[in-house]
């Protein structure tokens, strides 16, 4: 499968071309001059590690399983694989760098799949157990822990999802919320991991990491929430029990097809747990909430004309600006079909080029969506026609005869935000002025980014009050308003004289940002 290079947040440098798009002869190939020129120039070992990752996970594919034996050069000149010889190559980069690493052997609940437990049942017999580590609601992934030498600890690196650090792992493999991944088809359906092993020479399971991850450290991302929930105890003795099967299957001890009712059992703990939790969420923002609805906004507050805002990255407390870009939006109020809207037109710049142009009209009063135009660099053209419910991607019509995912989800969901009222999520930026702000109190915004799944209700509290200082010296008095939880936290800067958004700083994993800032003048 083809991988996508201007979605994920973890990918932040690339390499256009692969190996055999470079005219590298890998006969002749020098594995340390490459990982040299790679990251030979970054100051630590977490550094030279991440920016492998960050290459190999931006110039390989993965590719589905063909039981093939194959080098590490027949896997570079190849330019792509599976997940264990993604990670084959990646350890052969790192290892020239000097960094510690071990393999890491996984097996992951996921979604059910018929045709993978018919190939496993054939394999059976001619390779014996070991092939029923996957079946029909669990498959086996391979990745590497390196040493971070700093952290005194080990860490993930997946090169098949472009995943590297705790945080991002647990966001891209366990918790509840939208997987965060370069594979983000991937990711999605491996539910979550049942059993983790360090790998030792011959293959043999060594250390299991199920419990650090899965459960210490998947409750510790959840502010020591999980722990709280009435499905916990089941989790983790389920989790104890699991994994020691799926050692014995790796070592071909146990053909783990007859466990399936017990995976499927703890599947359903993960479900119900994450339920639990999200009740528990609720009554705690229940206190002041305003859930957000048609008669909550206040359009009289927007501001027509040009507004423009520099977003950039940082990868690290002292790092310099990276990827910037510069994005337009222009607020009019105009009619559309003989009617009053308000049109929102925004055009993305990346360096040199406009990569995204959005065309949204909104109702006047409700500002919820009646038709949005956009075109992406990469993906080409969609449309979204609230009024007359019709939509295309790609210029191909959307309809109930669609039966792939990347075709039928986008249908399904804009059929859902037809038939309530929702706020468009690619106008979060003009949509924040419209709210009544008071201290302490939490936003129930249902937002909807067409062409995405299925309109959500997202909670945003304002914190408190803060002043912005300008380049001039002059202070703005804002609102501080928060969304999400450590490693994927966004807090925006909402200035209480004219309700915009002069500042977002969003935290991406562990230690990288991602900035808006408002700009004060135009051309």
């Amino acid at each position: 499968m083809k991988k996508i290079l201007l979605i994920p947040i973890f990918l932040f440098f690339w390499q256009e071309i692969t190996l055999a798009q470079r005219g590298i002869d890998t006969t002749a190939f020098n594995m340390k001059t490459f990982a040299d020129s790679i990251a030979g120039h970054e100051a630590s070992n977490y550094r030279r590690a991440e920016k492998l990752l960050q290459w190999l996970s931006g110039n390989f594919d993965w590719l589905a399983t063909d039981y093939k034996t194959r080098t590490v050069k027949e896997i570079l000149a190849r330019g792509g694989g599976n997940c264990y010889e993604l990670s084959v190559v990646y350890m052969a980069l790192i290892k020239e760098m000097g960094i510690r690493y071990r393999p890491v052997a996984e097996v992951n609940l996921h979604v059910e799949t018929p045709r993978r437990q018919e190939d496993a049942a054939k394999l059976v017999l001619e390779k014996g157990n070991r092939v029923t580590i996957f079946g029909f609601n669990h498959n086996d992934h391979r990745w590497i822990e390196i040493y971070n030498e700093k952290t005194n600890d080990w860490i993930p690196a997946d090169p098949s999802l472009g995943v590297i650090g705790l945080e991002n792992w647990l966001k891209a493999r366990a918790w509840f919320g939208e997987r965060k991944s370069l594979n983000q088809e991937l990711a999605k359906d491996m539910v979550v991991p049942i059993a983790i092993f360090t790998v030792g020479p011959g293959g043999k399971m060594l250390q299991n990491r199920t419990k650090h991850y899965v459960v210490d450290e998947l409750d510790r991302l959840y502010g020591r929430k999980l722990i709280q929930t009435p499905e916990w105890a089941s989790w983790v003795s389920g989790i104890e029990k699991i994994s020691e099967q799926c050692r014995e299957t790796f070592q071909g001890e146990r053909n783990l097809h007859h466990s399936q009712s017990l995976i499927k059992d703890i599947g359903l703990v993960y479900h119900h747990m994450k339920k639990s939790l999200e009740k528990m969420q609720q009554r705690n923002i229940l206190k002041d909430t305003l859930r957000i609805g048609a008669g909550d906004v206040d359009t009289k507050r927007l501001i027509p004309g040009i507004h423009r805002y520099l977003v950039y990255f940082k990868m690290g407390v002292d790092s310099p600006r990276s990827r910037p870009q510069f994005w337009t939006r222009e607020i009019r109020k105009e009619t559309y079909q003989g009617t009053d809207a308000i049109i929102v037109v925004q055009d993305w710049e990346d360096r040199d080029t406009i990569v995204h142009k959005v065309r949204t009209v909104c109702d006047p009063v409700t500002f919820a969506t009646r038709y949005q135009w956009s075109w992406w660099k990469q993906f080409g053209e969609s449309v979204f026609d609230f009024t007359n419910k019709t939509a295309s991607m790609r210029g191909l019509p959307l309809s109930d005869s669609d039966t792939a995912r990347n075709r039928k989800g986008p249908w399904d969901a804009f059929k859902k935000a037809t038939s309530q009222y929702c706020l468009n999520w690619h106008l979060d930026l003009e949509v924040f002025p419209l709210l009544a702000f008071k201290e302490g109190r939490t936003f129930l915004v249902p937002f909807y980014d067409p062409g995405s799944p299925a309109p959500t209700e997202q909670a945003y509290t304002v914190e408190g009050s803060a002043k912005l200082k300008g380049y001039d010296g002059a202070e703005s008095d804002c609102w501080l308003l928060s969304h999400g939880s450590a490693g994927s936290r966004e807090i925006f800067w909402i200035s209480k004289k004219t309700r915009e958004v002069l500042k977002l700083e969003n935290e991406i994993g562990v230690n990288r940002w991602r900035y808006k800032i408002k700009l004060g003048f135009s051309e």
